[in-house]
C-alpha cells in the first residue's frame, strides 16, 4: 500500500539534504508518494535529483557562525534558546501539514521537532553523542539528546555499527526506543554509470564548498587565492550557495550550486577533491571512491573529530585550515572501505 512519506532535514549546510536523496528515491520507486520540506536552497538541490516529490516550505534552523573558530562553542550556547523556539514552530507546521496531507512516515534529519501521534516518526542522524569539547558539557548534551529522540517511534543511525565513520558521534546510546544502523547514505550511491568528463581529459582537482556562513565564504577565497597562484592547476569548485564570487580566476570553473547530477560527474572525473570534513560529503566521497583533502571547519568539534578519526585510519589526508596549502597537499590514495547502505523498508 502506497504510504505518504515526508523527508525533512536540517539545514546546517547541504549535506542533511543530499543525504536523504536515496531515501527519497528508493521510496519513490516502490510506489510511496514523498514530500520534501525545506527552504528554498534545499528544495532546488533535492528536487533536481527527486523531481517527482511534492514540496512543501519549512524554515530551518539558520545556524551562524562566528568569525574565529575558537569562539564556535560560545556561539552555539547562545543560539540554544533560538534553536528551542525552531523546534516549537515544528511541531506548530507539522500539526498544520497533518491536518492537510495525513502522512503516514516522517523521516526527520536532525528536526527535532517532527514527531507525530498519527504517524510513524523516525529520527535520522549520525550524532547520537555531540561533542562540545568538553565532558560536562558532553553529558549535559548527551542527556538532552536521548530526551529529544525518545520522543520519536525509532532513531536510525546513518553509519554502519562496526566500522562507526562517524567515530564516537555514533557510539551506541541508551534509549527507549529501537534504534537501527543502516550503513552510510550519499546521494550518489544509487548511480551506476560513465559520464562525459566535464574538462574533455583534462586532470582537475575538485573543491566542494558548504556549510553555513561566514566559515564558507572564508574557505572560498582562501582556496581561490591559493588557486589563483597555481596557473598550471585546474581547478572545478562547487559553492554550496547562490550566489556568485566577485573574481574566478581562469583556471577555475565555479558553479554556485551544483545538483547532485552534476556533482556525480565532476566527483567520477576528480583527480583529487578538498572539502570540509563534513559527514555527508565524506560519505560521498568514500562512495565515489576519491582521494581527498579534508579540512574541518575550525572550532566545529565534529568536524574535528570526523577528520582526526579519517586521518588516524589512513584513509584520507586532513589539513586545518590555518595550515592549508594546496601546491603541495600530502594526499594518501584512496584506501577507505567500501560503501556500505542498507536502507530500510518502511
Amino acid at each position: 500500500m502506497a504510504k505518504k512519506i515526508l523527508i525533512a532535514p536540517m539545514d546546517w549546510g547541504l549535506g542533511h539534504t543530499s543525504r536523504c536523496i536515496p531515501l527519497a528515491q528508493h521510496y519513490h520507486s516502490q510506489g510511496h508518494h514523498i514530500f520534501f520540506a525545506g527552504n528554498t536552497l534545499q528544495q532546488q538541490l533535492f528536487t533536481a535529483s527527486c523531481p517527482f516529490v511534492t514540496t512543501l516550505d519549512l524554515d530551518g534552523y539558520r545556524i551562524s557562525y562566528p568569525q574565529e573558530g575558537r569562539h564556535f562553542m560560545l556561539k552555539m550556547a547562545m543560539q540554544l534558546p533560538r534553536l528551542q523556539q525552531t523546534i516549537t514552530r515544528e511541531q506548530q507546521w507539522l500539526r498544520q501539514q497533518m491536518q492537510h496531507h495525513a502522512f503516514d512516515v516522517i523521516l526527520s534529519d536532525n528536526r527535532y521537532g517532527l514527531y507525530h501521534p498519527a504517524a510513524q516518526s523516525i529520527l535520522l542522524t549520525h550524532q547520537l553523542h555531540i561533542q562540545t569539547g568538553s565532558r560536562l558539557g558532553n553529558r549535559i548534551i548527551r542527556h538532552k539528546t536521548q530526551q529529544l529522540i525518545n520522543r520519536f517511534d525509532a532513531c536510525w543511525v546513518a553509519d554502519d555499527a562496526h566500522i562507526q565513520l562517524a567515530g564516537i558521534l555514533s557510539d551506541p546510546i541508551s534509549l527507549n526506543i529501537p534504534a537501527r544502523y543502516i550503513g552510510w547514505l550519499s546521494q550518489f550511491q544509487l548511480k551506476a554509470y560513465i559520464s562525459p568528463h566535464p574538462l574533455q581529459g583534462q586532470p582537475y582537482v575538485l573543491a566542494v564548498l558548504s556549510g553555513p556562513e561566514p566559515m564558507r565564504t572564508q574557505l572560498e577565497a582562501l582556496l581561490l587565492k591559493q588557486m589563483k597562484a597555481l596557473p598550471g592547476q585546474q581547478f572545478i569548485m562547487t559553492g554550496g550557495t547562490l550566489q556568485q564570487p566577485g573574481h574566478v580566476p581562469a583556471n577555475v570553473r565555479y558553479i554556485p550550486l551544483a545538483g547532485s547530477q552534476e556533482m556525480y560527474t565532476y566527483l567520477q572525473h576528480a583527480d583529487m577533491v578538498i572539502s570540509r570534513s563534513g559527514y555527508s560529503t565524506v560519505m560521498d566521497v568514500i562512495c565515489m571512491q576519491r582521494p581527498a583533502l579534508f579540512i574541518p571547519t575550525p572550532g566545529q568539534t565534529e568536524q574535528e573529530l570526523i577528520a582526526r578519526t579519517l586521518q588516524e585510519k589512513e584513509w584520507f589526508s586532513c589539513s586545518g585550515q590555518e595550515h592549508l596549502d594546496i601546491s603541495a597537499p600530502p594526499v594518501l590514495p584512496y584506501t577507505a572501505p567500501a560503501f556500505r547502505s542498507e536502507i530500510p523498508d518502511l
